[in-house]
């Protein structure tokens, strides 16, 4: 995880409640997802290179990064992305190919992207 501090976030459903509420609500939504979709169609996944590269932008909680390592080699690199760190999940608790960082979708990503 980066050592990055957020600037004050801006997600409304981060306002006058705890983090882990909105962590929950993320999680669930996912599963949700999960119901209708896989997290990666088997067609992608058919076409997708031995080590693999993803970008999750305002990945949340980070959940579905965290459902996808389970599916991809370990030599997948998985990149999430988000405004704030309220919801990431502590970085003694991600895989080795994951990592977050605090970023606004709207700014130019860093060079090494």
């Amino acid at each position: 995880m980066s050592t990055q501090t957020a600037p004050k976030s801006i997600y409304t459903l981060n306002a006058g409640g705890a983090p882990s509420a909105e962590v929950n609500r993320l999680n669930k939504q996912q599963s949700m997802i999960q119901l209708v979709c896989p997290n990666i169609p088997p067609s992608v996944l058919a076409q997708l290179p031995p080590s693999p590269a993803i970008a999750d932008v305002a990945t949340g909680s980070a959940i579905w990064l965290l459902e996808v390592s389970t599916t991809l080699p370990s030599t997948a690199v998985l990149d999430g992305f988000d405004m704030g760190v309220a919801q990431f999940p502590s970085a003694e608790s991600l895989p080795a190919n994951v990592t977050l960082r605090v970023q606004n979708a709207l700014d130019e990503l860093p060079e090494e992207f």
